[in-house]
């Protein structure tokens, strides 16, 4: 690998500024999200806009020491600003950056324009705190930039990251100066010291920044400083391209945090920038890798914040490290264009994302757990606490982004085609291939039914392009028809390509197989199985029987007749009530509802006798998780 690195290297200091960049233009065409509006309805909706109409407008305004650290540490203000709050947290200077990330996406789901007033004041403000000389953090001294053993370099990944995303979102032009001149900073910082002063894996983070601002600028001292982390820095901190080339496993590196997930992003952006296959072939291996042995039933990702080997393992499955997933795999949905990804990503946010959010409608848990309760990071977290920022810890600050994340993901267009990956009810507004405006207005109640209906609007004039429909590999028996002509069955598990001249009032009926399917457990869940219904993961909850999770007994016959029906879209999303062997009638909720009730306890391993097969993993095959019942 360093041999090649070098030669790569010494090409791009051959070529003047922006070469790459023109060179990438001739690269295959890689997808990406249009969308500019996607406005949910139900209960996704309620769940989703009551978290952010509570959170957001309180999330700067309740919380000064976000900004005000950021003051103090700027000798501009040496002396002139009291620190009138508990000690600096660790990590502080990540969240302003995470939470400017998540607002990005935010706004672009409803287009409300709290969201955006609330991130552009966050821009100005850290524009009079910051340091003159592009200085983005809370630290003074030899303590910048990890000197001090701190997470100095990930709180700037962070702010360069959310600035950049706020930028290409608004157009902010002091976003993008702030970005620039906090990566800037980070390079002169790096000519004299090595980046090994800085924390584990977030040691290689910057990497993906620099690259994110070279795709943006052209400035080749950016990917310079990126290939100089990918040579450098990668080998003794992960080797990730080295260990992909080799097979290995993901959890089998010496930093299979979630945080390196971050990291691995600079091998995304360059693969976008040079379409050099050896960097897709390592997001292939490292993306089924984490399929293999740590993505746990109910979509997130890592075990205690690392990654493990065992998707069973009992352990505090973390927000962060979920949403990290879900915006990495993001990524690689668009590389692969594999329908696939986008189910795996849907189990994600339907479960573990949306099941984050707290009952309060204002925080996130921390862990989301397979069987337990949910509770608020801030319960979980509590030694991550400063009076001035009371609200704030990782999870926290990287919510926004979770819960907005399926605007990058819910639709895709390239130069031929638009891929339609989201069925729940929306107005979803993006481009197609020709860049004209699309509206597709989908209805339904998806997941709770199969039932989908789409009709095409918001078009100038008709325009001949494919419309691609993710046919999930769960629905076995599917039928598709098009302006009510005979039913199309679309093949599982990939996409459904329509060829037409498409124009305003062209309807489509979808009906995805919503049959109960099933993940058999292993290791300490080995007796027992989870079930799903399409991408939702079911859950016993006592709050609704007043019966311990552990003496209740299932029936494989019984599951087979479970029937589902909608929650009451307030307390649940949806219902699947299934005969205990004792005969009592046994409701099963989505996990996103789960665990949110005082003093409830929730399980996702059922006992069920005769337990159905256990599946061993297989990349062709399918998914752990959507296990066909036996007849």
């Amino acid at each position: 690998m360093k041999r090649s690195l070098c030669l790569f290297m010494i090409i791009i200091l051959l070529l003047p500024a922006g070469v790459l960049s023109a060179a990438a233009e001739g690269l295959p065409s890689i997808p990406r999200s249009q969308v500019t509006q996607l406005a949910p309805t139900g209960y996704m909706a309620r769940r989703v806009n009551g978290f952010l109409n509570t959170w957001v407008p309180v999330s700067v305004k309740e919380n000064p020491e976000l900004i005000q650290a950021v003051l103090r540490a700027n000798p501009k203000y040496a002396g002139m600003m009291p620190n009138l709050y508990s000690g600096l947290l660790m990590d502080q200077n990540t969240y302003f950056g995470q939470h400017l990330a998540g607002l990005a996406v935010c706004y672009r789901l409803n287009r409300d324009e709290m969201i955006l007033q609330v991130g552009n004041d966050l821009v100005a403000a850290l524009d009079k705190a910051r340091g003159e000389n592009g200085y983005l953090g809370v630290h003074a001294g030899n303590n910048r930039l990890g000197t001090g053993n701190n997470w100095d370099v990930w709180g700037h990944y962070n702010a360069i990251w959310g600035l950049h995303e706020w930028y290409r979102l608004t157009g902010n032009e002091t976003a993008l100066d702030m970005a620039l001149d906090a990566a800037d900073y980070c390079i002169r910082h790096f000519e004299t010291h090595t980046y090994d002063t800085a924390v584990g894996c977030i040691r290689c983070s910057l990497g993906h920044a620099y690259a994110l601002l070279y795709q943006e600028t052209g400035k080749d001292a950016y990917l310079k400083e990126a290939l100089r982390i990918l040579e450098d820095v990668w080998p003794g901190n992960g080797n990730w391209l080295e260990n992909a080339a080799k097979g290995m496993q993901f959890y089998q590196s010496s930093q299979p945090r979630w945080e390196s997930l971050h990291a691995i992003m600079l091998i995304h952006t360059l693969y976008e920038i040079t379409g050099d296959q050896q960097y897709y072939d390592a997001i292939d291996q490292i993306w089924w890798s984490i399929i293999k042995t740590d993505r746990h039933n109910n979509g997130g990702f890592t075990t205690k914040e690392i990654a493990v080997g065992n998707p069973y393992r009992s352990g505090a499955i973390e927000t962060c490290a979920n949403i990290a997933w879900m915006v990495s795999s993001t990524d690689y949905l668009r590389y692969s264009r594999d329908s696939y990804v986008a189910d795996e990503i849907e189990l994600t946010y339907y479960n573990a994302v949306l099941g984050a959010i707290t009952e309060n409608m204002r925080h996130v848990t921390y862990d989301n757990p397979m069987e337990g309760q949910i509770l608020p990071s801030q319960t979980s977290l509590a030694w991550i606490y400063n009076t001035g920022c009371p609200d704030y810890n990782c999870c926290q600050g990287y919510a926004c982004r979770g819960m907005g994340q399926v605007v990058e993901w819910a639709s895709m267009t390239d130069e031929g085609a638009l891929y339609l990956n989201f069925y729940g009810p929306c107005t979803l507004q993006t481009k197609t291939p020709g860049g004209q405006e699309i509206t597709l207005r989908i209805t339904g109640d998806y997941p709770v039914s199969g039932d989908i209906g789409i009709e095409i609007d918001g078009l100038q004039q008709p325009e001949a392009f494919d419309l691609m429909l993710r046919i999930p590999v769960w629905s076995d028996q599917t039928a598709l028809s098009l302006n009510g002509a005979a039913d199309l069955q679309p093949a599982a598990g990939q996409y459904s390509a329509l060829e037409k001249c498409w124009e305003n009032g062209d309807q489509l009926s979808l009906n995805l197989d919503m049959s109960l399917h099933y993940w058999r457990g292993g290791s300490t869940f080995r007796k027992r199985t989870s079930l799903y219904w399409g991408p939702i993961l079911l859950t016993q909850d006592e709050y609704y029987t007043d019966l311990p999770t552990d003496e209740v007994n299932f029936t494989l016959d019984a599951v087979k007749n479970a029937a589902a029906r909608p929650g009451d879209g307030v307390q649940q999303w949806l219902i699947v009530e299934a005969e205990s062997d004792e005969g009592a009638l046994i409701p099963l909720i989505d996990y996103a509802s789960a665990g949110k009730q005082e003093n409830s306890h929730f399980t996702t391993w059922l006992r069920i006798s005769p337990a159905p097969e256990a599946a061993a993993f297989s990349r062709e095959g399918m998914p752990l998780w959507a296990q066909a019942l036996p007849e």
